[in-house]
Formats: C-alpha cells, sequence, structure tokens
C-alpha cells in the first residue's frame, strides 16, 4: 500500500532511504582527460585561478558527512588507497 500523501512528514514512510552510508574520501581527486569528454561537469584546470581540486573536494565531502549526520545518518568514512589511482 502506498504511503498515505496527507499524513504528517514526521510519520510518512521513507522509502530507500539508507540510515547508514559508506563513503570513500577522495585521494587522488582531480581532471581525467579520459572521462571529460562525455563528463560535462569536469573542467580542464586552470592553473591561473589558483583553485586546489584535491583540497575542495575533501571540504565538500566533509561538508556531505556533516549534512548527513546532522539528518541522523550514521557515515562510516573510509580513507581512498592511493593505487591505482581514482581521478573522479
Amino acid at each position: 500500500m502506498p504511503p498515505d500523501p496527507s499524513a504528517p512528514a514526521e510519520t510518512k514512510a521513507r522509502q530507500q532511504c539508507a540510515d547508514a552510508v559508506l563513503m570513500v574520501r577522495p585521494q587522488a581527486f582531480g581532471y581525467n582527460a579520459q572521462t571529460a569528454a562525455s563528463n560535462t561537469f569536469q573542467q580542464a584546470p586552470d592553473p591561473d585561478t589558483g583553485v586546489d581540486s584535491q583540497a575542495r573536494a575533501r571540504e565538500e565531502f566533509e561538508g556531505l558527512i556533516r549534512a548527513l549526520t546532522s539528518e541522523g545518518v550514521s557515515v562510516c568514512a573510509v580513507e581512498d588507497s592511493a593505487t591505482p589511482p581514482k581521478p573522479d
């Protein structure tokens, strides 16, 4: 039976909502020329900006952990291995 749409939000059943997740910290995040042609989110780095994509990826990762835990999701965060590199 589908959930009642008129029920208060706190009593509505959650479908496919995990209460725990496993996340892998980015170790070698960066531009990947092999996948950039089909991935519109990738852009070649601009050395003039001084943006450290690896540091930014880790900051965003930690922010996502904070957001998930603030919503009651248990997060198990593990370190990525250095090899093989996984830029994206």
